[in-house]
């Protein structure tokens, strides 16, 4: 049996779509700047 899953991301500015099986989610992407801490 061949089982398959087809995952497609795109980015544009801070945000990320990511879609699989026929579902979308949209992530915030943080900078490395926003990831450092003082």
């Amino acid at each position: 049996m061949f089982r398959a899953t087809t995952i497609v991301a795109v980015k544009k500015g801070n945000c990320v779509a990511i879609a699989g099986d026929g579902q979308v989610t949209l992530v915030k992407v943080l900078s490395l700047n926003q990831l450092q801490t003082k």
